[in-house]
């Protein structure tokens, strides 16, 4: 995902110099949150033990893992469905490895946010994304997402540590993080969605000629 297309680094007061970490991490609803889409399968934990930051996330769409990868993956428009990208693309690709670079920026309450990283990532297709940062605004980066899927839809299910270049209030700090997690899973389910919604037209349009 923005893998979890995810990415945040920094958050910046408006007017000011002071940076707070946000977390690196693929892209909803959380539970105290009311979307549609069914929010009680969308769940972000976050924890700060010293110096890092660990984001356990899950969340459940009513697609297939296929269907699911297919966005996922798709780093070359993934600025069309996460709103906080300003651009996303493949560096390099070798066979099940992949490096990505994404920016972008994002405002949340009195903050707003800038990032950027370069990642490689490690692909199982329609089983796991394995992603370690190569260069960014964080000492570390490592995340691995699974996907499981079943007769009516696939979990997807994540967990990423980091350590950010300065502190972190562990409060303030888990409570942004996890805001901003939950805003990321809700937009890159919401066009899981939106793309099997569009391919089961296609195919009845198909079906009726």
């Amino acid at each position: 995902m923005p893998i979890l297309s995810a990415n945040r680094f920094f958050a910046t007061p408006h007017g000011g110099s002071t940076r707070i970490f946000l977390c690196l991490l693929l892209c909803g609803s959380c539970l105290t949150q009311a979307h549609a889409g069914s929010p009680q399968d969308i769940e972000v934990h976050v924890s700060i033990n010293d110096e890092t930051v660990i984001v356990d996330s899950k969340f459940r769409v009513a697609a297939t893992p296929q269907e699911a990868w297919a966005v996922m993956m798709d780093f070359e428009h993934m600025t069309d469905f996460i709103s906080s990208l300003e651009s996303s693309k493949v560096l390099w690709r070798s066979g099940s490895k992949v490096h990505i670079e994404q920016k972008g920026k994002a405002a949340h309450g009195l903050f707003s946010f800038s990032f950027e990283a370069v990642r490689e990532l490690q692909l199982t297709p329609f089983e796991t994304i394995e992603s370690h940062l190569l260069s960014g605004n964080l000492k570390k980066f490592d995340a691995i997402t699974h996907l499981s899927g079943d007769t009516t839809g696939t979990w997807i299910v994540s967990h990423a540590e980091s350590i950010p270049d300065i502190w972190l209030p562990p409060f303030i700090g888990a409570s942004i993080i996890k805001g901003d997690v939950c805003d990321q899973l809700q937009e890159m389910r919401n066009e899981i969605m939106r793309r099997k919604q569009v391919a089961t037209e296609r195919e009845s349009t198909v079906v009726r000629k």
